[in-house]
């Protein structure tokens, strides 16, 4: 069998022992039933050696991260854009030193630049939407609490760093 082969069965088995509530027997079971005779112990083996414990809590993290309802569907997507980016990281990882895949590499720098990409229009999205939001709260302000406008002009420096901060993306 060749080793995309093999690996196509572990990322399958991966995926079937998640499913089936990380047992192994199930696994094995589901596995047969496609036609792939693969032993518990095999599934053990790949269990160990691809740390699929701490896999599929990644995995679980970030699938909550993206079912969240306060995230909006920039963060959604640069959540599952850096799940992607941690998935290439982990395969990086696995390659002999001194050999590069140079599609992965590419497809991984393409990922980095489209997270930071979302993340500048997000940032400059919300500055722009801050800014209408303050003219018009000053606008409807002078004209129904006209004292108010002098507490936010005494603060308002202040406030829009504090606001810069929290908003950077």
């Amino acid at each position: 069998m060749g080793k995309s082969v093999d690996d196509e069965i572990k990322e399958k088995a991966f995926q079937l022992w998640r499913k089936c509530g990380r047992s192994p027997d199930r696994v094995v079971k589901e596995l047969r039933e496609q036609g792939h005779m693969v032993t518990r112990q095999s599934i053990d083996t790949w269990k160990n050696a691809g740390a699929w414990e701490d896999r599929a809590a990644r995995a679980e993290a970030l699938e909550q991260t993206a079912k969240d309802p306060q995230l909006s569907g920039e963060e959604k997507m640069i959540a599952a854009l850096i799940g992607q980016k941690n998935r290439y990281e982990q395969y990086f990882e696995t390659l002999p030193i001194g050999q590069m895949d140079t599609q992965a590499v590419y497809a991984y720098t393409n990922m980095i630049t489209t997270i930071q990409n979302i993340r500048q229009k997000t940032a400059s999205y919300k500055a722009e939407l801050f800014t209408d939001f303050l003219k018009d709260l000053i606008g409807w302000l002078q004209q129904n609490d006209p004292a108010a406008v002098a507490a936010i002009e005494k603060n308002f420096d202040d406030y829009v760093a504090h606001a810069k901060d929290k908003w950077r993306a």
